[in-house]
């Protein structure tokens, strides 16, 4: 993923102090990817299609969209899943041009035995908050995760 670290125009304190913020809690994920990779063999990218999996089988292209990959990268995740026999992809009845993906069994008992933020750290502290600053929290993780996805188009490959 390129991420872009100039700016040509200053950027506010609280601005930068939330993007502080933010890279921070991303380090956090660090050791669960790998406790992740221990447990179940998978990426953090190939649960989160998983997880989306989990509600309905989707299109490969808005499967992409929702965890953040360029159609290239889409393709090759749903390659090692596929490997895995954690998905399988399938012709739509109704539009033989569309592929969905199906979550397969062996894909949702991964997905069940996944509990890598269970007992860890993270766990700990959000367990040590007080109810209303775990709420406070959520919702703005949330606010975070809708408003960066209400930015990108829904033709636009991810960068």
């Amino acid at each position: 993923m390129a991420v872009n670290v100039q700016s040509s125009s200053p950027v506010e304190a609280d601005v930068r102090d939330a993007l502080l913020a933010y890279f921070d809690a991303v380090l956090l994920a660090e050791p669960l990817q790998a406790a992740l990779w221990r447990s179940a063999g998978i990426t953090l990218t190939q649960l989160a299609a998983l997880r989306e999996l989990r509600r309905q089988p989707l299109p490969a292209g808005r499967l992409g969209r929702l965890v953040g990959l360029s159609p290239a990268s889409v393709t090759h995740l749903l390659d090692r899943l596929e490997e895995r026999g954690l998905t399988v992809r399938r012709r739509c009845d109704d539009d033989r041009r569309t592929v969905a993906v199906h979550l397969t069994e062996d894909g949702l008992r991964t997905l069940g035995e996944s509990k890598i933020l269970v007992g860890s750290r993270v766990h700990q502290a959000i367990d040590a908050m007080s109810p209303e600053r775990r709420r406070r929290l959520a919702a703005a993780l949330a606010d975070l995760v809708d408003e960066v996805k209400r930015l990108q188009p829904e033709t636009e490959a991810p960068q």
